[in-house]
């Protein structure tokens, strides 16, 4: 998806923005640090984790997460909440914070996001 497509998405989850923010790719789209994302990634308070009616799977960090449609939600990610910022009033993970969650999955893929974000964030 696109940048456009992104919001659009968004728009369509009808939850208190306030609750919860986008992480990883998506986070980077909204940035403009990549020009697509397969998927949106969100961490949510347990509120809107345990209203959620989707289906459970365990994710990337061995959590439970819940999938819907492009959307993978979870709660247990939730406490980094303090390092977001805002973009056309939703909330999104920093690129310190995207960047600090990449080091510790230490993954393959993510080798060359994790050089672009060290170079821009002169970490």
């Amino acid at each position: 998806m696109n940048r456009k497509e992104l919001f659009e998405k968004l728009n369509s989850l009808n939850l208190d923005k306030n609750k919860y923010y986008v992480l990883s790719g998506a986070s980077l789209l909204a940035q403009n640090i990549v020009d697509q994302a397969k998927d949106i990634d969100i961490a949510c308070d347990k509120e809107i984790y345990d209203n959620l009616d989707w289906k459970p799977k365990i994710g990337a960090l061995g959590k439970e997460i819940k999938s819907f449609d492009c959307f993978d939600i979870s709660y247990n990610l939730y406490e980094r909440k303090d390092d977001i910022i805002k973009i056309e009033g939703y909330n999104f993970a920093s690129l310190e914070n995207i960047l600090y969650v990449k080091l510790l999955l230490n993954r393959n893929k993510d080798k060359e996001i994790i050089e672009k974000l060290k170079s821009i964030i002169k970490a």
